[in-house]
């Protein structure tokens, strides 16, 4: 019965190749019979070889004819000859079989051997790859989380910053209401001397005025006592009743100026606690700036560790689709969030 590869091989090109050998005097073989068809496997050619050695003996006359082989009679010289041949040629294609499956199944072990080790370095090479996506995923997370808390620190800074510049603000409209009550108690100071001032001169006016009056009734009296004796206690009670309004005008005048300076002092302290408020305002404002300047380093460094982690993550994440190892801080520095957060602790420990 004919046999069929499954690579095409049909076992009458093995046997027709196998009598062409014989018929141009060389032994055939496995690798012999595998050139003369020019395609094969060893495995293959192997077990139609053996066949065509099987169907050998009754070809040559020296056995029964096989069924379906077509038998002849030799003579028995031919015959013993024959036989003789067959013998030999069936220990060396044993022979010449043995090695080559030996050979084979070196080949084959050795092809096992590397397949085992291959695929135990595979399994090896699986697990790693298993460890290591389990700690990209695991990064991964961790960073998700680190940059979510960024984001929340991100918008706390924001609203904390805003709330600064509104209170900068109403501090500016304070300082700005403080400078107008200053300057309007500036104006009223200035005011209060003037009116001081005023009053100082119309006394001095309404002085000069009662001196000069004065001085005209005492020469007016000189000579109506050197013209009338009988009119002289008239005129001196008259001039006793005229130094009696002046010394009364002069208490008035003197009561009035008191007066002005107590103003004057009650303005110039007003001014000066005004003043005390204004620095007051003014040293709140720098340390309002001095905050605001510490608040935008600290955006500033969290929009860094911000643009780090977003770094670190676009790196894994290539890790991942190469098949990597997870991602190192090679520099071994802390991360930025813990900086983030002290920097955040000095600007909100403020005044």
């Amino acid at each position: 019965m004919s046999q069929k590869s499954s690579r095409g091989v049909q076992q009458a090109d093995v046997w027709a190749a196998a009598d062409a050998l014989i018929a141009a005097g060389d032994r055939p073989t496995i690798e012999r019979v595998r050139q003369k068809i020019g395609s094969g496997s060893p495995n293959t050619v192997s077990p139609m070889l053996d066949a065509w050695y099987r169907t050998l003996p009754a070809r040559l006359g020296v056995a029964a004819p096989a069924e379906g082989v077509p038998g002849y009679r030799l003579p028995p010289e031919v015959a013993d000859a024959a036989r003789a041949l067959w013998e030999l040629a069936c220990r060396d294609a044993s022979e010449l079989s043995r090695q080559a499956h030996e050979a084979q199944r070196a080949v084959l072990d050795r092809r096992e051997d590397a397949l085992n080790v291959a695929e135990a370095e595979f399994q090896r090479r699986e697990e790693t790859f298993a460890s290591s996506k389990a700690s990209l995923e695991e990064s991964v997370l961790r960073g998700n989380d680190t940059i979510a808390g960024l984001q929340r620190q991100l918008d706390a800074a924001q609203q904390r910053q805003a709330a600064m510049e509104r209170q900068i603000e109403q501090l500016r409209e304070a300082l700005a209401g403080s400078q107008a009550r200053q300057e309007a108690l500036r104006t009223e100071q200035a005011a209060a001397l003037a009116r001081k001032d005023s009053a100082l001169t119309e006394m001095q006016q309404r002085h000069d005025a009662v001196e000069r009056r004065t001085l005209l009734e005492v020469d007016r009296a000189r000579e109506e006592a050197r013209q009338a004796v009988a009119r002289a206690a008239r005129d001196a009670a008259r001039a006793t009743d005229a130094q009696a309004r002046i010394g009364q005008a002069r208490d008035q005048a003197l009561e009035a100026l008191r007066g002005q300076e107590a103003a004057s002092a009650a303005a110039q302290h007003q001014a000066a606690a005004l003043s005390t408020a204004n620095a007051e305002l003014q040293a709140q404002l720098a340390g309002a700036q001095t905050r605001g300047t510490a608040l935008s380093e600290t955006l500033a460094a969290e929009a860094e560790a911000h643009a780090a982690t977003r770094l670190l993550l676009s790196h894994a994440m290539s890790l991942v689709a190469a098949g990597g190892s997870a991602p190192r801080n090679a520099k071994g520095r802390a991360p930025a969030k813990t900086k983030t957060r002290t920097k955040l602790a000095a600007s909100t420990a403020g005044p």
